[in-house]
């Protein structure tokens, strides 16, 4: 590649991120405990149909 292509690729991509309206510190964090909370619950709630569900296959085969 031609070197001042390189060099147009990365102003643009310094203008762009210019332009990028980032999150605070705080929404930043509020934004990362919530997705940390929602795939904790859903791995505690898949966990407990994954038991369930094993549990009942084992009683149905133990009855056989």
């Amino acid at each position: 590649m031609n070197k001042s292509v390189n060099t147009s690729w990365a102003q643009n991509i310094g203008q762009e991120l210019k332009k990028v309206d980032w999150p605070s510190r705080k929404d930043a964090l509020q934004l990362s405990m919530i997705v940390v909370i929602i795939s904790f619950l859903l791995g505690v709630y898949i966990g407990l149909f994954d038991f369930l569900f094993a549990s009942s296959l084992q009683l149905i085969l133990k009855l056989r």
